[in-house]
């Protein structure tokens, strides 16, 4: 026990915590996932993504890959909110579904001299995430 609910239980044992449904959903993803690496690395793409491009010369740089692409840019979302599932999975989809060639053009412009940029750009490549973050999608919107 930990945290909210051993602070209750100090006042009597007749407390009994219940998960709502959401966390309760998020806590069976996570156990499902947390054996497989892919996840992980997954969350720390699109968390480093949002992180690189809140710089605006990143974001600009994202901006006209994105024109030069005729693509409409989607920046990355922000999805370290809440820990429920659909924050991820508008990170996914803002990835993969609108700007994945905008997001692999502009980082394999900039790898070559900064190597966050390049570590995105690598993960980007990983076929394996990538359909691990396609499937997960069709997943979590069924």
């Amino acid at each position: 026990m930990q945290g909210l609910l051993l602070l209750r239980r100090e006042y009597g044992d007749h407390i009994i915590n219940i998960h709502c449904f959401s966390h309760c959903l998020e806590l069976v993803f996570r156990d499902v996932v947390k054996s497989d690496n892919k996840y992980q690395k997954l969350m720390n793409l699109l968390i480093g993504l949002h992180k690189f491009y809140k710089i605006h010369k990143n974001r600009s740089g994202l901006k006209e890959a994105s024109e030069a692409l005729s693509i409409n840019m989607v920046a990355p979302k922000r999805i370290t909110t809440t820990r429920w599932l659909p924050h991820p999975n508008d990170g996914i989809d803002c990835l993969i579904a609108n700007s994945y060639k905008a997001y692999e053009a502009h980082l394999a412009s900039c790898s070559h001299e900064n190597a966050k940029a390049h570590g995105y750009f690598s993960m980007l490549l990983d076929k394996r995430l990538v359909t691990f973050a396609m499937v997960g999608i069709i997943h979590l919107e069924t």
